[in-house]
């Protein structure tokens, strides 16, 4: 008779990455309590909004600045964190919608002090609203100089680096979502696919 043994388990790294929280997923959280803390709602339901980040560079883009100074386009427009680069008392940062980026400005004298603390807890990948004037940069960026700000969604899972993205082919499969998050270009491919499979049924659909 043959004895039966128990052979160890194969470990599934794969499985392990997806559930071993790491430093920044907890430095997250631990955000997301400070600003809970802070009295301010984690997930609200009912925000304002009068363009979105597409609509903005849609209609705004090409006018100089000169133009924006004085239409004093006044915005309060949703989006994703992408980019945030802090410099002391003001930070310029990038919002997107699915396939539009749009650089916001802010500064601690124009929104307090207590607001610019709260906006320190803010990451790349979560998700706010941002109101203020239009305007263009010394290099000729459209811009929002925001007066508020209001935190709409907590992104607990760190996004990729800004000027790399998901290079790791397996990665960028398992994680599509992320993919997509920062690769506008993959998300009109999913776009333009879902376009064509649609114009192709509704042409075989009308012939019966």
């Amino acid at each position: 008779m043959v004895e039966k043994k128990d052979f160890p388990k194969k470990e599934n790294h794969h499985e392990i990455e997806e559930t071993k929280k790491g430093d920044q997923e907890l430095a997250r959280e631990n955000k997301m309590e400070k600003l809970a803390q802070k009295g301010i709602e984690l997930f609200p339901h009912n925000v304002k909004v009068t363009h979105s980040v597409f609509d903005i560079v849609s209609d705004f883009a090409s006018l100089s600045s000169e133009d924006l100074e004085a239409k004093k386009v006044n915005v309060i427009t949703p989006g994703r964190i992408v980019s945030i680069r802090r410099m002391g008392r003001a930070t310029f940062f990038h919002i997107a919608d699915s396939s539009t980026r749009l650089q916001a400005y802010i500064r601690e004298n124009r929104v307090g002090k207590r607001n610019y603390a709260i906006f320190s807890l803010i990451d790349i990948g979560d998700i706010i609203s941002v109101e203020g004037l239009l305007f263009k940069t010394k290099t000729g960026e459209l811009t929002v100089f925001a007066d508020s700000f209001t935190f709409l969604a907590k992104c607990l899972h760190p996004l990729p680096e800004k000027w790399h993205g998901l290079q790791d082919v397996e990665l960028r499969y398992r994680k599509r979502y992320l993919d997509l998050i920062m690769s506008p270009k993959e998300t009109e491919v999913f776009r333009l696919r879902s376009a064509l499979i649609t114009s192709i049924r509704k042409f075989f659909d009308q012939r019966g």
